[in-house]
């Protein structure tokens, strides 16, 4: 078996198992389908609002307190990417913070 990324394309969504090279037959743990599942559930999650606030010459976004389930935690580093005129994406770049 070799770990793999597989994408369900009815929620948009990226998670890993493994794949059988020879037969192609595809498998996942326990863990990675309780990953899976929680990600799932948080993007049936109907969507929140946040505020965009003044932070010295930028500006900032004040995200939920749930996006820390994701990793989304001050002093983590993100890529922001216009996907279209009205939507960005945050990703994140960096390990988690030592704390």
């Amino acid at each position: 078996m070799v770990l793999s990324t597989f994408h369900d394309e009815e929620h948009r969504l990226d998670y890993e198992g493994f794949c059988c090279p020879g037969c192609g037959q595809s498998m996942v743990t326990l863990a990675q389908m309780q990953a899976y599942s929680s990600a799932r559930d948080l993007k049936r999650s109907k969507p929140t609002k946040a505020k965009i606030t003044k932070m010295g010459r930028g500006v900032g976004v004040v995200l939920p307190s749930w996006v820390k389930e994701l990793g989304f935690e001050a002093g983590r580093d993100v890529e922001v990417s216009v996907i279209e005129l009205r939507c960005i994406q945050l990703e994140l770049l960096s390990p988690e913070p030592k704390r």
